[in-house]
């Protein structure tokens, strides 16, 4: 009996995502995918002809997104750190399952495909500077840890409703961001 009609580009992306997040993307074939949806390899190569292929058209909308998001952060400035903290906490959790892949498996993906990275560590960079407000490296240093902090809250906390995340995780982030006491060796 044959298969049912589905939108295989878009199953196929699903597939993949999952079995990426689960496997990593270096250690799932495109044979794989085409098994978890019940088609031939042939099949899915009509549709991506290249598992780097496939992963680009997974980042797009994330890469797309971000492009948006720094837009509309390049505008309010570092003087909005908050709506600057939520609306990218929200890009996050809009591309969760993207992002808790990400963070599983980035090593590899730097390694094996850093054109398909390439932009996500550009916007990265962008971000950090519209955050970054003077030149000690310790501004860097709370910059990296909030963003980082922030995107670990959407990505690592599976077990947690991203409602329940936000507020938590954007306040978390804005603390991280403050000049703390100097402490010194004693």
């Amino acid at each position: 009996m044959p298969r049912p009609s589905i939108d295989t580009r878009s199953e196929a992306k699903a597939v993949a995502l999952k079995l990426f997040s689960t496997n990593g993307f270096e250690q799932t074939s495109l044979r794989e995918i085409a098994e978890r949806l019940g088609i031939t390899k042939a099949a899915l190569y009509y549709h991506f002809p290249s598992k780097t292929e496939l992963l680009n058209e997974l980042l797009d909308p994330l890469v797309s997104d971000l492009a948006d998001f720094l837009t509309a952060a390049a505008a309010l400035g570092p003087e909005q750190p908050r709506q600057i903290l939520e609306a990218f906490f929200d890009v996050c959790a809009r591309h969760r399952l993207l992002y808790q892949w990400l963070l599983f498996d980035v090593r590899a993906l730097r390694r094996s495909q850093p054109d398909a990275v390439e932009p996500l560590v550009h916007w990265r960079d962008q971000l950090e500077q519209l955050l970054i407000r003077g030149s000690a490296p310790e501004e860097r240093i709370r910059v990296v840890a909030a963003l980082g902090g922030l995107q670990d809250c959407v990505g690592g906390l599976r077990d947690l409703p991203v409602e329940t995340i936000r507020t938590a995780a954007v306040d978390a982030a804005l603390r991280a961001l403050l000049p703390g006491p100097t402490t010194t060796g004693g």
